[in-house]
């Protein structure tokens, strides 16, 4: 148990490179093997230590992870676009990358961020997962205006798949309304858009932190294996080991 904690951690690389003007901070998690698909995962608030664990277990199924912060995309739209394009193009380059393109899983905040400026780039992005994703927000934080939530699915290019709890009200952020709201016009729109909403559950209901009175083993495994089976589908593992 202490070796693989050894191994675990020694695959954890924290690098701080410049993107435009801003310091970038990534959590890397390279795969068992060689070279993994791209899984790109953007963190929610709270920064990206909740979702470490998360990205461990994806590098340790074979996929190359990534972890970003979402303040590093807290800018512009031309420059978050920009941004997203940069980081993208610097997972496909790494040599622990197979080629190809790259999933895009966001929390909370960064689960907006991939509704709104990911889920559109069909050229570079083979689905979209969000757990819990930011839809409104009463201050400067929120990349998707009350107003869009309609609209938004008509940029919908890829598969879209969000996993959401129905008491969640954290700061009336993040509520299971907007993503029925999102689904209704998704299904006008003809967008390949999905979700699964879990019983009596709020904010962060797969994150076993202390004091987090949603968390629930059984909805944070089962979203585990159906992310699993998405992936699976929409961007799978190489069938042999390289």
């Amino acid at each position: 148990m202490k070796t693989r904690l050894v191994v675990v951690l020694s695959l954890i690389v924290l690098t701080i490179f410049g993107m435009g003007n801003i310091a970038c901070r990534q959590f890397e998690f390279k795969p068992v093997n060689e070279k993994g698909p791209v899984v790109i995962i953007v963190s929610g608030y709270s920064g990206p230590d909740y979702y470490l664990k998360f990205a461990s277990r994806l590098s340790e199924s074979g996929y190359y992870t990534i972890v970003y912060d979402v303040h590093d995309f807290v800018l512009n739209k031309t420059a978050i676009e920009l941004k997203l394009s940069e980081v993208i193009n610097k997972a496909q380059l790494s040599p622990n990358a197979l080629p190809g393109k790259v999933a895009i899983i966001g929390y909370s905040m960064g689960g907006g961020l991939a509704l709104a400026y990911a889920a559109n780039r069909h050229d570079s992005v083979s689905n979209v997962i969000a757990y819990y994703p930011m839809t409104h927000s009463d201050d400067s934080f929120s990349f998707i205006k009350e107003n869009e939530i309609e609209t938004l699915p008509g940029r919908f290019k890829v598969p879209v798949f969000i996993f959401q709890g129905e008491s969640d009200f954290y700061y009336n952020c993040c509520t299971a309304d907007r993503i029925k709201r999102l689904s209704v016009a998704a299904k006008q729109k003809r967008a390949d858009f999905n979700f699964v909403i879990y019983p009596g559950v709020g904010h962060g209901f797969n994150l076993g932190t202390k004091g987090n009175q949603y968390y629930n083993q059984n909805y944070d495994e089962d979203s585990w294996q159906k992310t699993m089976e998405l992936l699976k589908k929409y961007h799978p593992l190489p069938n042999k080991r390289l």
